[in-house]
């Protein structure tokens, strides 16, 4: 969003507008990402717990909410039980444990810096023990899988020894093969070999060189033939007009706040200044075309001259006019005798003394806006062919009035605020002649209105050429601004400004090799090559930032943090590089070879090179002269050491109470048959439910410290730990040798359920009624319904 507020910098209205709008793209896209996203994770998870199918959400798993049937095993045959059991019940517990065990296993080198690797084991088992007054039996053992989401179709996930094909397809390689996998095994390690390094740092750096090459033929314009369709009538007809025909119509336009009665000679001084342009074209003679005021005088001087004929020949006297009198003598009369006063606009005593137009050429100030309205109105043929454009328009005169009628008023014009002074150009073909010309009319501009003739050019050249002056200018400028707002919030966001100069340091490089790329397939600077410059820094930071924020969190070395983070990273800034090629690809079928050079052509560029910057250079960078990391173990351990967990709370106790029918009829049952109902009798039934448990076990092999000591001594010992460093990039996932020396980590966790059957008052009084050995019964089955996600470390 920054680098599109920052190139609205450029002045031209039109890219203003696109890069607003795509800043404001951006915000919604944001908030799409924070708000949206997240309620959408929050609808998946609430999905997870209801055990329903991925895509179907509707449907719910068959296994989704599994049965485990629990038999208990009888009562022990301990002789004090049989001492007393003809008068009382006694109590049954039954305990159900669940354990969910995963063991990690670390093999260390002979060397303390050596890598580890560890490897993940898990197990869950459930345990459902029988026991009379707390004392221990013997116990059922059925073995859970743990589940995730990805089995909740499986119909008997319950059932160890039924494969199901993710187990299967492990015997196919194509199965096994991933993007991260490749990364980890193959990229990483090849990528930070010390030699690919430095061949790497050599590449970029000649890329880097001709790219500077290539901004230096990078030249300023944008012809109108690539605006039209490709093979097109306007496309031949620019083409021709530019090649014969580089002829051009511009305009020096004079403003408001200024006198231009009393300023005649400083407007045709300031008009007479074009003649040292050499591209403006000028009569035979070497003048230049005449503008509105010379028009204007040139038409009084033709009056002045029928008046005063009409006045030595008496058809024009102070008193009136003769009807012998010309047209235009009696327009001159008309004229003579306007003062440009309000209260007395028509004087006759200015017959003998006034002009129209004095001997300088200077018509008369009193009355010019009296003269302009005369003009405009009697002239109209003159007044257009000088495209004076003056504004205010002036009043309009009733046809002939002034020919017809001696002594009439002539309605004052308004001050004028526009105005122009035409002039026409040529021999301008490349954009260098386009501006060389506007500098010097610039400077004539800026000269003139220094002395108080507030004006300013206007024309095609300046409209569509006048951008490059400074668009170079506003294009450093804006790549300052990001540049530097880019280092400023990454080094804040990650409280790491060396960081943050590495990040800048590349998404400069890109910068510079987009811009030498386009000077190699002849892209000219304009607005929109000078856009997409800038957003490329944006497009620069997708495609490094994540990369280097893995690596600061990252623990190791330099090249172990890096194989890490590319390992995270490297497939979503590929897939997000991919995606936005794919984009652009549908540009290049496009009728208009400014949309194929100017965006396709450059935005694939600047997706290749970003990729290219971001997963192969930046990576080298840091693996060298990266920073520390955030978390850094003590003796360079390439692992954090295992908490101890606190210890366990105290169990709460949470009672269930099942009743059963007390007031059943047992009349005419056998003896054996009341024995058998005297445990159902049992109308309350006990169930405690224990806080689950969790332990953690770290042990070494006992003979661990014996064999490090005896191989202290062995003259291999250097060379084996060089070679098992090496090496340690291509075998970071393999399964080390049994023969190793191990780390072992045993997590256990414990959810204990006891369920005592027997009378409330019998359990409260601790007092258990014992019965004979062969009172002893089976217990109905009980169902307890096992969650995929409690059986899950």
């Amino acid at each position: 969003m920054g680098a599109f507020l920052l190139a609205a910098i450029i002045p031209i209205p039109a890219l203003r507008s696109l890069c607003i709008q795509f800043a404001i793209i951006v915000v919604f896209n944001f908030l799409s990402v924070i708000l949206i996203f997240p309620a959408i994770l929050a609808v998946d998870l609430d999905r997870r717990d209801k055990k329903r199918v991925d895509i179907f959400c509707c449907l719910t798993s068959s296994s989704a909410n599994r049965v485990v049937t629990i038999q208990p095993s009888p009562i022990s045959d301990s002789p004090d039980l049989n001492r007393n059991r003809r008068n009382q019940q006694t109590p049954m517990e039954t305990r159900i444990t669940l354990h969910s065990t995963v063991e990690t296993v670390t093999h260390i080198g002979d060397n303390v810096s050596d890598h580890c690797v560890t490897v993940v084991q898990p197990s869950t088992t459930m345990t459902c023990t029988t026991t009379p007054d707390g004392r221990d039996s013997s116990n059922m053992r059925t073995g859970v899988r743990s589940s995730s989401t990805r089995t909740l179709l499986r119909q008997d996930s319950v059932n160890e020894h039924v494969a199901c094909w993710r187990d299967n397809r492990k015997k196919f390689k194509c199965w096994q093969w991933s993007l991260s996998g490749f990364v980890k095994k193959y990229y990483a390690p090849f990528l930070m070999n010390k030699f690919v390094k430095a061949f790497v740092i050599l590449i970029f750096a000649g890329f880097l060189g001709v790219s500077v090459f290539g901004v230096m033929q990078v030249e300023d314009g944008l012809d109108l033939t690539d605006v039209v369709p490709t093979g097109t009538r306007e496309q031949d007809f620019l083409q021709s007009r530019l090649k014969y025909f580089s002829y051009y119509d511009i305009y020096a336009v004079t403003m408001g706040d200024f006198d231009y009665p009393n300023n005649q000679k400083l407007l045709y001084e300031y008009h007479q200044e074009f003649r040292n342009i050499p591209e403006i074209i000028k009569n035979a003679d070497g003048s230049l075309p005449k503008f509105w005021l010379d028009y204007f005088r040139e038409w009084l001087l033709h009056i002045q001259e029928a008046f005063d004929m009409n006045k030595a020949n008496g058809t024009l006297t102070q008193d009136g006019c003769h009807v012998t009198a010309s047209d235009k003598g009696m327009i001159g009369y008309n004229l003579i005798i306007q003062t440009g006063e309000v209260l007395r606009p028509v004087n006759t005593d200015l017959f003998h003394t006034q002009r129209l137009v004095d001997s300088e050429g200077i018509i008369n100030p009193k009355a010019f806006y009296n003269y302009l309205t005369a003009w405009v109105n009697i002239d109209a043929m003159s007044y257009e062919v000088s495209q004076g454009a003056i504004h205010p328009s002036v009043p309009p005169i009733a046809s002939h009035t002034l020919e017809k009628y001696c002594k009439s008023n002539v309605a004052a014009a308004k001050e004028l605020n526009y105005t122009q002074l035409p002039f026409y150009v040529h021999d301008v073909y490349t954009t260098e002649d386009y501006i060389r010309l506007i500098k010097e009319v610039r400077n004539i501009s800026e000269r003139y209105a220094a002395k108080g003739i507030p004006n300013y050019p206007s024309g095609i050249p300046f409209t569509f050429w006048e951008q490059y002056i400074k668009l170079r200018h506003y294009l450093l400028l804006s790549l300052v601004c990001v540049f530097t707002s880019t280092f400023i919030i990454i080094g804040v966001l990650l409280f790491n400004p060396w960081a943050a100069f590495l990040l800048v340091l590349v998404l400069l490089m890109i910068t510079v090799e987009l811009f030498g790329f386009m000077g190699f397939i002849g892209v000219k600077m304009s607005a929109i090559p000078a856009v997409t410059l800038i957003i490329s820094v944006g497009f620069g930071v997708e495609f490094t930032v994540h990369t280097l924020y893995a690596f600061l969190t990252s623990i190791g070395d330099h090249d172990r943090r890096v194989s890490m983070a590319l390992a995270s990273t490297f497939s979503p800034v590929l897939d997000g590089g991919i995606s936005t090629l794919l984009g652009v690809v549908l540009l290049a079928r496009s009728d208009f070879e400014i949309v194929v050079m100017y965006f396709f052509e450059v935005m694939s560029a600047l997706v290749v090179i970003g990729l290219l910057n971001g997963l192969v250079l930046f990576p080298v960078i840091l693996s060298i002269i990266g920073p520390d990391a955030e978390v850094r173990p003590h003796h360079q351990a390439t692992r954090l050491s295992t908490p101890s967990p606190p210890p366990s709370p105290v169990p709460e106790h949470n009672y269930i109470t099942r009743q059963y029918d007390k007031n059943r009829d047992f009349t005419g049952m056998s003896v054996s048959g009341m024995r058998d109902n005297r445990r159902r009798q049992m109308h309350e039934e006990h169930v405690e439910i224990l806080r689950p448990e969790v332990v953690v076990e770290n042990r070494l092999p006992k003979d661990y410290r014996t064999r490090r000591s005896s191989r202290r001594h062995s003259h291999r010992k250097s060379r084996r730990a060089h070679r098992d460093s090496r090496n340690f990039n291509t075998s970071m996932h393999s399964t080390p040798p049994i023969a190793q020396p191990r780390h072992e980590t045993t997590v256990t966790t414990t959810s204990c359920v006891r369920i005592v059957h027997g009378c409330v008052d019998d359990i409260e009084n601790q007092n258990f009624y014992q019965t004979e050995k062969e009172d002893d019964l089976k217990i109905e089955e009980l169902e307890y319904n096992v969650d995929d996600d409690d059986s899950t470390l």
